[in-house]
């Protein structure tokens, strides 16, 4: 989404409603070149996004924690505001926040572990280590 569009959609509904949410294809990861086939169509990663031939979108490859880095970016929100709305607000909405969302005692224990560069160290679900690189 454009920027002045998240900051309407901001305005409009306020953060403690808005979810951040992504797309994100199989096609991530994809290194320049690189070509895949979905459905029987080739598709190539160019200027970050997944294109078909001739140039048209056909999909993402916006990763959650890139939608955290980009809703900051786009309207200054604090980052402890940007992560509720990849974390607390999706629970509420889906109505699982008794379990996720938040860091509790009774919850499962699900947490993700990032840099200033929005770069994931540690991944832990159900309190187990599930991705490591610090």
């Amino acid at each position: 989404l454009h920027p002045d569009i998240v900051k309407l959609v901001l305005a409009v509904v306020g953060k403690d409603r808005v979810v951040l949410v992504t797309d994100c294809m199989e096609a991530l990861g994809m290194v320049g070149g690189e070509e895949m086939r979905i459905g029987g169509r080739a598709i190539t990663v160019r200027g970050g996004a997944p294109q078909l031939d001739d140039g048209t979108l056909c999909g993402s490859i916006l990763t959650m924690n890139r939608a955290v880095e980009n809703i900051i970016a786009f309207t200054g929100m604090p980052v402890a505001d940007a992560v509720r709305l990849a974390t607390m607000n999706p629970a509420r909405a889906i109505g699982i926040e008794a379990r996720k969302g938040t860091l509790a005692p009774g919850k499962d224990a699900d947490l993700v572990i990032f840099d200033e560069a929005f770069d994931i160290k540690t991944a832990i679900i159900g309190g187990s280590i599930v991705h490591n690189t610090l």
